[in-house]
């Protein structure tokens, strides 16, 4: 909370930029993740290769400089763990606020890289084998602000970008890395 206190104070004292000046993008993605850690939340094995949905807006400040905001949701159903869990429904959804620096590579590629604060929100459902063949419901719900931070690949035609992006995101259970491909509009 404090680390977006601090972006807030700093957007506020930041010089005046005129709105007709500014190069802004939204953009949409779909990722491919993968869990950096286990999961104790259920002893289950880490929750591989899952599609993730994204959107991103951007504000450039200036040519280097850019702030924005990302959204990403994902879901993961029926995974069944080699420690014994059973259909399990995972939901994770993330809203993140970042800056990026992007520097120009060769004609109209772009490589950049951000950090942000991301709050995220979690829930996992499903059953734990308790002894042989006895099942307990298993809950448990989590969010909370953590730090995400991220490289891309940036190729930018007219007022279409494409991007190739690696994002690491922490939670309070599973650390993902994510691998997107976005497909922006710039306005």
């Amino acid at each position: 909370m404090k680390n977006i206190l601090i972006l807030i104070i700093a957007l506020c004292t930041t010089p005046k930029i005129s709105l007709a000046d500014s190069n802004q993008s939204i953009s949409f993605g779909l990722s491919k993740y993968q869990s950096k850690n286990e999961s104790e939340v259920f002893e289950f094995d880490p929750i591989d290769d899952k599609l993730t949905k994204q959107i991103k807006y951007l504000y450039s400040v200036n040519e280097t400089f850019s702030i924005g905001g990302q959204w990403l949701s994902t879901t993961a159903s029926e995974y069944g763990g080699s420690s014994g869990s059973r259909d399990l429904d995972w939901d994770l959804n993330s809203l993140t606020v970042f800056g990026e620096a992007k520097a120009n590579l060769i004609g109209a590629f772009f490589g950049y890289a951000y950090i942000g604060q991301s709050y995220t929100d979690s829930e996992y459902d499903g059953y734990n084998v308790v002894e042989g063949d006895i099942l307990l419901p298993a809950r448990k719900s989590s969010s909370g602000f953590s730090t995400s931070f991220g490289v891309g690949l940036k190729y930018q035609f007219k007022s279409i970008e494409l991007a190739l992006e690696q994002q690491w995101l922490e939670t309070e259970h599973v650390d993902l890395i994510l691998t997107s491909f976005v497909v922006g509009i710039r306005f």
